[in-house]
């Protein structure tokens, strides 16, 4: 793992390079409200690893949206040679995404808090 600088005008790996930055801007913008609302509504009734996960991703995201508008690109530094250049947000991204799919194997649900 070295540093490396790149320059992402799309989203994960370049996905959408090619639109207009305000598109770019405007559907990642919506997604991390998306998980931002998944967050907030299922926080009281859900595991705390299920909140750790949308934290991470929503973290992620929001650190990725305040590193595009000011010139349309997200600041990638991190290159293993082998995968294309991410940075840390990317990582929590993944890391909380990969959570989510581990902890949705479970089969041992816990029932929602009663009130």
């Amino acid at each position: 793992m070295d540093l490396q600088l790149a320059f992402n005008p799309g989203v994960a790996f370049s996905v959408g390079a090619n639109a207009p930055g305000l598109v770019v801007l405007a559907v990642t913008g919506l997604i991390t409200a998306g998980v931002g609302v998944a967050l907030w509504r299922t926080a009281p009734a859900a595991w705390r690893l299920w909140g750790t996960a949308l934290a991470a991703i929503l973290g992620g995201a929001i650190a990725n949206l305040i590193d595009r508008p000011a010139d349309g690109v997200v600041t990638d530094y991190l290159h293993t040679g082998w995968w294309p250049n991410f940075n840390l947000a990317d990582v929590f991204i993944v890391c909380g995404g990969l959570l989510l799919v581990a902890l949705s194997w479970r089969t041992d649900r816990p029932r929602p808090a009663q009130t």
